[in-house]
């Protein structure tokens, strides 16, 4: 019992250890997901995915949940398709599962598979809840949508909760179609309602209102519906990207009201955004057909030369912009806009007045989900060259620190082998003495020579003592000299009597002394050998992490220069689409600016008509 309890409580603890690097890599994943990176999720989990089993592991089965959303916003649906079916058998929990489901539906979706999507949600709808499930419903609404059964796509929509904004973005869908198919507008009316209505006042919802907004007052213009378009479009706000067309659709409900006074008060408001977004040019063409239908001739000559100057200037900076687009490539059109727009969101930012030229058009590019999504994409492969082409850098100065360190470290092993090496020939040295001084010893039978140290010293300064003696023979008086050298005699007789006495020890403790000389000396011998081991392994060592080092630059030079190469690519495809782009744009200015010059000349010629014609009549009486 005592150990079934031991073991649930280590349980946890063995699951958390097993659980750890997963844990640790989904922190990294997660992070690259939120800040817009879903290259690097998948470049991440690819290389770092190293949980063994997916069961009760929520970490490794959230990892398969982010590498299915970094697929699908990278375009790859039939990754995430082979993800998600993979999560789907081996998860337990039931949460995973939901996701992986959803996530299917999203990649068919993706794929255009609306037939198929219809059919897999069906099956899955039971077993999603909350805000899974209201998107779930959505998919099925625009599965029904994409394959032309109205009827069962507002069913579907009926089904999402109430302030769910799937539900605007579903009925905004359907009223498209419904717009594309029927030539009465009502029921894409009521759809577009109920989606303004739905939308919320998020940031994301109230673009979605101005957009269905739009939308609906474009489709009461089309049907000679003035008043109505006016309610739609005066509801769409000032700061909105549809702004421009709003204001450009409401003075046309005013001058179909034949308000035209009022409708060209309106139109001068949008004469300050940029003439790339929808709306702008069609406004300065129509403040001059609104003056003509006022009979002001003077005034519509000013607004058609105005027209024409807006024209011209537009197409001049078109072409500066085609010409930095050829020279440089997309990627340098999009680093200059940021750089021109400081703010985080530079490609959202909401003043459009102040924005430039080349920003409105990267803005406007950016408004397309498509294009994003390859802008993004291609921003991310920079920033991983970028990355890579640092890290080549850092193994660059870490394989010349190696190399200084591995020079280094030789060195100095080899100085202080040497040091050791010159210690130890002296220890050897003194030993040799002491062998060679105890063999006299026991050869002359004069262990005085082998005694301890005090006895030799005071043999010593006997000795020193007798000299002194007979130097002073002839000096000191005979009996002071005898004396003297009598009590000499007996100290070295006493010295003589000691050394006998602690002969033995003298042996033990000069045997003692050799044999802690030998234990240095072989203890010194053998840190020297290991010395010399380790440098030969330092050797080795640095060489193996040089050669490492090596491939590992190889690789990264490998790596980068595949990803400069795929950079270079998505750049030029990217680059041709945006000059297309710039070109329709350039081709429609250069119509407008060649309508306005004959609609100015006409206005010219009825001018020259109106003043001859009085003329000749006054010419034709005389």
């Amino acid at each position: 019992m005592r150990r079934l309890i031991l073991l649930l409580l280590c349980l946890p603890v063995w699951c958390a250890q097993a659980d750890e690097p997963d844990m640790l890599l989904y922190g990294q994943a997660r992070f690259a997901a939120l800040t817009e990176r879903p290259l690097e999720v998948l470049t991440l989990l690819e290389n770092d995915h190293t949980g063994a089993t997916h069961i009760d592991n929520d970490f490794h089965n959230e990892d398969h949940v982010l590498a299915i959303e970094a697929s699908l916003r990278l375009g790859l649906a039939d990754q995430a398709i082979e993800l998600a079916d993979h999560l789907l058998f081996t998860a337990r929990k039931e949460s995973h599962k939901s996701k992986a489901r959803l996530l299917k539906a999203r990649a068919l979706a993706q794929q255009k598979r609306f037939d198929e999507l219809v059919r897999w949600l069906e099956k899955s709808l039971s077993h999603l809840k909350g805000d899974m499930r209201d998107e779930a419903w959505f998919l099925v609404g625009r599965g029904y949508t994409e394959t032309k059964r109205l009827a069962d796509a507002a069913r579907a929509l009926s089904r999402i909760s109430k302030g769910s904004i799937w539900a605007a973005y579903g009925y905004y869908n359907l009223a498209l179609k419904y717009a594309q198919d029927d030539p009465d507008p009502s029921r894409a009316w009521v759809a577009l309602r109920v989606a303004a209505a739905l939308a919320g006042d998020t940031r994301e919802g109230q673009a979605l209102r101005d957009r269905a907004l739009t939308v609906a007052g474009n489709l009461a213009l089309e049907v000679q519906d003035p008043e109505k378009a006016a309610q739609f479009v005066k509801a769409v706000r000032a700061d909105a990207m549809e702004a421009p067309s709003a204001i450009y659709l409401y003075g046309m409900s005013e001058a179909q009201a034949g308000r035209l006074r009022t409708a060209v008060r309106t139109w001068h408001r949008a004469k300050k955004y940029a003439l790339y977004m929808p709306g702008v040019a069609e406004t300065f063409q129509s403040i001059a057909w609104a003056y003509v239908q006022e009979n002001l001739k003077g005034s519509a000559i000013d607004a058609y030369l105005e027209a024409i100057s807006v024209y011209e200037k537009e197409q001049q900076q078109t072409r500066q912009l085609l010409d930095e687009l050829r020279q440089k490539g997309f990627l340098e059109l999009v680093r200059a806009a940021r750089a021109e727009q400081k703010s985080t969101d530079w490609f959202l930012n909401t003043e459009l007045v102040n924005n430039t030229p080349r920003v409105m058009f990267v803005n406007a590019l950016m408004t397309d989900a498509g294009f994003f999504g390859q802008v993004t994409e291609l921003l991310q492969i920079r920033d991983m060259a970028s990355s890579l082409e640092a890290n080549r850098r850092k193994l660059a100065i870490l394989e010349d620190a190696y190399r200084r360190a591995s020079g280094g470290s030789t060195r100095q092993a080899v100085n202080k082998i040497d040091r050791l090496e010159q210690r130890l020939g002296q220890l050897i040295a003194r030993r040799n003495d002491l062998v060679g001084a105890y063999k006299e010893a026991l050869a002359a039978n004069d262990f005085a020579r082998i005694g301890s140290e005090s006895l030799l010293k005071a043999r010593k300064r006997l000795d020193a003592v007798v000299a002194e003696l007979k130097r002073l023979k002839g000096v000191l008086p005979g009996p002071t000299y005898r004396e003297l050298s009598r009590r000499a005699i007996r100290l070295r007789g006493r010295l003589v009597w000691e050394d006998m006495a602690g002969m033995d020890e003298s042996r033990q403790s000069f045997a003692d002394r050799i044999k802690v000389l030998d234990g240095l000396i072989a203890s010194m011998r053998d840190s020297i050998s290991r010395l010399r081991e380790r440098a030969r392994n330092g050797r080795v060592h640095f060489a193996e992490r040089m050669q490492q080092i090596q491939r590992m630059r190889a690789r990264a030079d490998a790596t980068g220069d595949r990803l400069q190469r795929v950079l270079k690519t998505m750049d030029q495809a990217m680059t041709t689409e945006a000059i297309n782009r710039l070109e329709q744009h350039l081709d429609r200015m250069a119509r407008f600016h060649v309508r306005s010059q004959l609609a100015l000349v006409n206005l010219y010629d009825a001018l020259a008509v109106a003043e001859y014609a009085p003329e000749r009549v006054r010419e034709n009486q005389r």
